[in-house]
């Protein structure tokens, strides 16, 4: 029987426009069975500092005992520019950019409980899917026959979802 592995939380980083330095908006991600950020009434909860993941974890999160360790630094990263421009441009995905950003993508969809539309999702998850094993983008566009625009298309999508079934929460130090 296999070992289970208990819940922990982690920091996902997300940068809108910017690939260096401080991510723009944060949330913690309870990691188990399913990966959820914190939520608030059905809403995703960003807060905009890494060191503010404890309070919005005892603020939001649910009550677990699962472990806090490592929150000081993002784990989980969510680059959407430059996602969009591997997509736009790239060949190969050197940084894992693709993978990293669609999963976490997935999973705030997820939590989100928005149905994707069938071809949206069908987009995504077989992009994660193949770029778990591949950094070649441009291979997976070739066999898929699936556009460069419509995988563009659909992570507009993704990233909008996101945005509307979102809000950013200030911690109480900040004001």
């Amino acid at each position: 029987m296999a070992s289970e592995i208990p819940d922990y939380w982690t920091l996902l980083g997300i940068w809108i426009r910017r690939e260096d330095g401080l991510p723009e908006l944060c949330t913690a991600m309870l990691n188990g069975e399913r990966d959820v950020p914190l939520m608030d009434e059905g809403t995703i909860v960003f807060f905009r500092r890494p060191g503010d993941a404890e309070e919005m974890i005892d603020r939001f999160g649910p009550v677990t005992d699962a472990e806090r360790r490592g929150l000081e630094a993002v784990s989980v990263y969510c680059e959407i520019a430059a996602l969009l421009e591997v997509v736009r441009t790239g060949r190969t995905d050197e940084y894992a950019v693709v993978v990293d950003t669609l999963n976490a993508v997935l999973d705030l969809i997820a939590a989100t409980g928005v149905g994707m539309p069938d071809d949206i999702r069908h987009t995504l998850h077989t992009a994660a899917d193949y770029m778990t094993f591949s950094r070649d983008i441009a291979a997976w566009f070739d066999e898929t026959k699936i556009s460069r625009e419509h995988l563009v298309q659909s992570i507009r999508w993704a990233v909008g979802t996101i945005v509307t079934h979102s809000k950013i929460v200030e911690a109480a130090a900040s004001g």
